[in-house]
């Protein structure tokens, strides 16, 4: 996945591959370039929380926030509205495994939304700027835990 704020470091499983997604940027370039020519009344973006920033961010919330913010104004200026979906929440441990050791309890799996982040830091950034660029939010929050705040391992069949 491409994500938003800053480039990131290649997804190859190698920990010192710190290249850069150009191409990543130029789809994000021709995507915009396309959105712009179609002018559609809603451009629904989104991020990831994975992925690591290429080189050290000297002030992560500040620097995820304003990259986030000049990534969604741009097809602000494209559109009519624009709205971002945050990302999904992040099981602690390999969702699949964890609930083979549940059932037929799968309850006993959840797990409180507040440990379902996977980074804090890029979670309040990007709502910073989405907040800051105007846009919506959609959080999947809501669709993928209870009430009372647990997060079941499956919900429905899924």
């Amino acid at each position: 996945m491409c994500s938003a704020p800053v480039k990131t470091s290649d997804s190859d499983p190698h920990p010192n591959n710190q290249r850069t997604h150009q191409a990543c940027d130029t789809w994000r370039r021709k995507a915009v370039e396309r959105i712009a020519h179609l002018h559609p009344m809603l451009v629904v973006v989104s991020s990831s929380e994975a992925g690591k920033p290429a080189k050290e961010l000297k002030d992560p919330l500040r620097d995820w926030a304003t990259g986030c913010e000049r990534v969604y104004r741009r097809p602000a200026g494209a559109a009519d509205h624009v709205a971002a979906l945050l990302d999904n929440l992040w099981p602690k441990s390999d969702a699949v495994e964890r609930a083979s050791g549940c059932p037929p309890h799968l309850n006993d799996c959840e797990q409180d939304q507040r440990d379902a982040v996977k980074d804090p830091i890029r979670q309040a950034a990007d709502q910073e700027g989405v907040r800051r660029a105007g846009a919506g939010v959609i959080d999947p929050k809501p669709w993928q835990c209870r009430r009372s705040g647990r997060c079941p391992v499956a919900v429905g069949d899924t």
